[in-house]
């Protein structure tokens, strides 16, 4: 069906240069569509294979976004230094711009403005455009965060390369990766003496800790010289204590996670509890490795409401350990059968057989 339009419409459209006619005022972005027909075309017979021609489109794309806003900035640019020059008694500068985005760094020859000379300082396009020097576009702040919160932080700065070809520093990939983590700290809810609810009936509630590697640097006090903070790096490791909470069945957990103590550990999973539907009639079930310090926070955090599962695994372990000295040289046919009552629920007679050589000293197979 032929577009129709209106008679007011119909002169502009005729007035309006070609598309043939505006490029010429973007040679570059001229080159590039260039560029783009070239690779459709294959004029040099060297893309064969469509990784080749996806990886050749995607860099010409970049380049010609970085282009289109590089052409989008100097024109604001232009229009904000127009408006100002109209002004009487306007005193004007210009300074170097740029910002980091999506599409590559941008760059421009910004116009300061003061009026008088005790006037305050007018940059009118980085004020309109929402831009600050050696800043990051909001999309390129999420990307970092959307990468850091899955990556370790290097990890992600490297996938920004790949995904996107903009090499930004690790620092740049923490700052905005932690900044929503802490605002979302900052608006949780504390603790308090728990709600004055029945809760759900039931809760999984799990913990964990994970050594991490860290570096630590001395801060400078107030009153004291700087220094090069390089010098007091020292190296060491920290437990990272993870915590969720979620119904039975569901698959969309409450996770916590702290660096704090094992006190500041069992505060973080009571609130993934809270968060999670707990009430003072809540039944805690708590699932994990054993270690002494979650079996000593679930009991602190949660009282006669919870009870505590250690997985198979660990209990595994501790079982092989009692194995070489229950059973000698018979310990892996004991462990086999140990582990297949456990299977079969039948703890309670693995730890009777345990239970009867502490009464008997007899060693061997039981």
């Amino acid at each position: 069906m032929a577009e129709r339009f209106s008679d007011i419409e119909k002169p502009l459209l005729n007035n309006r240069p070609s598309l043939e006619e505006r490029l010429k005022e973007y040679p570059e972005l001229k080159v590039k569509i260039e560029a783009m027909l070239a690779i459709i075309e294959n004029v040099g017979g060297d893309v064969e294979k469509a990784a080749e021609a996806e990886r050749r489109i995607l860099e010409e794309l970049r380049q010609m976004g970085n282009e289109v806003l590089h052409g989008w900035a100097r024109r604001q640019q232009q229009k904000k230094e127009t408006e100002y020059n109209a002004k009487p008694g306007v005193n004007r500068k210009e300074k170097k711009l740029y910002w980091y985005t999506r599409l590559g760094k941008i760059e421009i020859e910004e116009q300061l403005f003061t009026q008088g000379r005790q006037g305050r300082q007018i940059r009118p396009f980085s004020e309109s455009a929402g831009v600050e020097c050696r800043g990051y576009s909001d999309g390129l702040q999420r990307t970092m965060t959307d990468f850091g919160a899955d990556e370790a932080l290097a990890t992600a700065a490297a996938k920004l390369k790949e995904h996107y070809g903009m090499e930004v520093p690790v620092s740049a990939v923490r700052g905005f990766t932690e900044a929503p983590g802490a605002a979302m700290l900052a608006q949780e809810p504390a603790k308090g003496n728990g709600p004055d609810r029945p809760g759900l009936p039931v809760l999984i509630a799990e913990r964990d800790g994970s050594m991490l590697p860290v570096v630590e640097t001395a801060e400078t006090g107030a009153q004291e010289a700087p220094i090069d903070r390089r010098k007091t790096r020292q190296v060491g490791w920290k437990e990272a204590r993870l915590a969720l909470a979620h119904p039975p069945g569901s698959v969309t957990p409450i996770f916590g996670a702290t660096l704090g103590s094992v006190e500041a550990a069992g505060e973080r999973l009571a609130i993934c509890a809270l968060e999670a539907g707990a009430g003072n009639q809540t039944k805690i079930h708590g699932v994990g490795d054993g270690a002494a310090w979650i079996i000593e926070q679930m009991e602190a955090q949660f009282g006669s409401q919870a009870q505590y599962l250690i997985d198979f695994y660990p209990v595994g372990d501790s079982l092989a350990a009692a194995g070489e000295v229950i059973a000698g040289n018979d310990q892996p046919a004991w462990m086999e059968e140990k582990m297949d009552w456990l299977k079969d629920n039948r703890w309670k007679d693995v730890l009777e057989a345990a239970a009867a050589v502490s009464r008997t000293g007899h060693h061997g197979r039981l």
